[in-house]
């Protein structure tokens, strides 16, 4: 049985990641001392990553940081391990964990759009893809629940406020824009140069 396999095995069925014991997580091979922090296996090269004192596999290590992400949500490992299951079972072999993310964010935009929006942009960035169609229906949905309170018609675009935030961005922190018009126009993220993807937003202008 391959490793990938024998992976995949282990995990669908499990409630944790990772091994608590002594042993390097790709290859099996004794480590001593238990490493405390990430590193490479001096016996197969693969990257070992530490979370709660039980030594990961890169993959291990990204299930662990979505699953954490998506708690909030009440996605679980156990969760995640039966969504790549059907999606493995789909695809004809087996899922890959970025898919699986993908696939449970999908479902999670009709339940709150604008931050499962938000999350696929961050995924996006992981894959080194633009995150800006995926800020721009995020921001649009947070614009969207303004208009629909009935109390707010106008939003103020709000910077990251850090060395990080592009000229562009800058220029516009302060700005007051009608409802309509930032949905028309989407200034955020649309007006963004950063290479990472707009970190900036709206606050409501009541009263005005």
């Amino acid at each position: 049985m391959s490793f990938l396999k024998r992976l995949f095995n282990r995990n669908s069925e499990s409630t944790s990641l990772g091994t608590s014991q002594s042993i390097c997580p790709y290859c099996n091979q004794a480590l001593e001392p238990k490493p405390k922090r990430k590193k490479k296996c001096p016996h197969c090269n693969g990257t070992i990553y530490v979370s709660k004192g039980n030594l990961l596999t890169e993959e291990e290590n990204f299930i662990s940081a979505w699953v954490h992400r998506l708690e909030g949500y009440g996605i679980t490992l156990k969760q995640f391990q039966v969504e790549r299951q059907k999606l493995s079972k789909q695809f004809g072999s087996q899922a890959s964990p970025n898919d699986t993310v993908w696939r449970i964010l999908n479902t999670l935009v009709t339940k709150d759009a604008g931050t499962a929006y938000y999350l696929m942009a961050a995924l996006a960035r992981e894959e080194n893809k633009s995150p800006t169609p995926y800020l721009a229906e995020s921001t649009k949905q947070s614009l969207l629940n303004y208009k629909k309170s009935g109390v707010v018609t106008q939003v103020k675009a709000m910077s990251a406020n850090d060395n990080s935030v592009c000229p562009s961005c800058k220029a516009m922190a302060g700005k007051v824009f009608s409802i309509d018009q930032a949905l028309r126009d989407m200034p955020i993220p649309h007006k963004c140069t950063s290479d990472y993807g707009c970190r900036c937003g709206y606050s409501a202008e009541i009263g005005r």
